[in-house]
């Protein structure tokens, strides 16, 4: 956004995207081109953001070669000496990435803590779907378990039933039995008894 009629038309679209209306509509003049010294200072604002943004990104990263170059210490130098240069420049870069003074690192910790919470969330929440799911399937089974025992019982007072109705058909069978007389026919006999 170089020129004033970039900004402009793009104050023009803010405007008319926050409710206030087009800026040709505005009655005073101060007042449009105080809108577009705003504009013209959060556009320079962010493109300064921009650049620290960039240069964060490049200092953020300590090595030994970024150091070394930085320093204007040849790097063979650094790896000819590795327990005096080597070492003190290991040691400072950690001191330095503890201290994390732009916190990047503590950024980075909250992405991946948020990333677990949110595989833990989505876990907690299939274990929800799940324990609703079975507790529909019990209910289902204990239904079914009511029905099958109620069931049984019906069966248990059938056989009960004809327990007792076979009881008294061997009964009413053994009494016919015992007033029945049968004749003894002497043939069968040999005509040895006679009555």
């Amino acid at each position: 956004m170089g020129n004033g009629i970039d900004i402009k038309s793009y104050v023009n679209e803010n405007t008319i995207r926050y409710g206030i209306g087009e800026i040709s509509e505005i009655s005073s003049l101060k007042v449009q081109e105080q809108l577009v010294q705003i504009e013209e200072y959060l556009q320079k604002f962010c493109m300064h953001q921009k650049k620290l943004t960039e240069e964060i990104k490049q200092f953020s990263k300590l090595s030994i070669s970024f150091v070394s170059s930085g320093a204007n210490v040849p790097r063979s130098q650094v790896n000819l000496n590795f327990n005096t240069l080597k070492l003190y420049i290991e040691k400072r870069i950690s001191e330095i990435e503890k201290k994390d003074l732009l916190k990047i690192n503590k950024n980075e910790r909250l992405r991946i803590d948020k990333r677990e919470l949110d595989m833990y969330i989505d876990g907690l929440r299939q274990q929800v779907v799940d324990t609703c799911e079975m507790k529909l399937y019990i209910e289902n089974l204990e239904k079914e378990n009511k029905r099958l025992i109620r069931q049984l019982e019906d069966r248990q007072k059938d056989i009960q039933k004809l327990e007792v109705e076979n009881s008294k058909l061997r009964k009413a069978v053994n009494e016919a039995n015992s007033k029945k007389v049968l004749p003894l026919d002497n043939n069968l006999t040999g005509g040895r008894f006679r009555i």
